[in-house]
């Protein structure tokens, strides 16, 4: 009887150890979603009163591509992440009904590849071969397109 309480405690430090990567693997997935609404965000603020008249607009921040989609019938804008790497994939600034055309994601550049959430919510009936193409033209660092 007495091994089997010594058994038991040496698996003890091992279920913790499980129990503390599972709680920091949570907090982390947690914390890069905020992370993602914050960039959105930050980027819907700076160009809320930028007057554009293209409909498409790209903001590439650190590695995320945040596409400005002009809403029609006005000089708004809905912005989307188009490459999360946390759930819910579909982020967007305001939450408003929003569609691509399969030629304008096409001509995004390689950074702003969506995620296939993202992009089934944007390009309504869209092959899903569409996905991986990409355009010539590439942006970096914080830049604007």
């Amino acid at each position: 009887m007495l091994s089997l309480a010594f058994r038991g405690v040496r698996w003890l430090p091992t279920c913790l150890a499980c129990a503390a990567l599972a709680v920091m693997v949570a907090g982390c997935s947690a914390s890069g979603e905020r992370h993602e609404w914050s960039l959105l965000q930050v980027v819907e603020y700076e160009q809320r009163d930028v007057v554009s008249l293209d409909r498409v607009t790209v903001s590439l921040r650190e590695e995320y591509c945040i596409v400005g989609l002009r809403v029609s019938g006005g000089q708004s804008r809905a912005w989307v992440l188009m490459n999360p790497r946390y759930p819910p994939f579909l982020k967007k600034v305001p939450d408003m009904e929003v569609t691509m055309a399969p030629s304008e994601v096409a001509s995004l550049p390689a950074a702003c590849r969506p995620h296939p959430e993202v992009h089934r919510a944007l390009v309504r009936g869209a092959p899903s071969s569409d996905v991986g193409r990409s355009a010539i033209r590439e942006g970096s660092g914080d830049d604007e397109i």
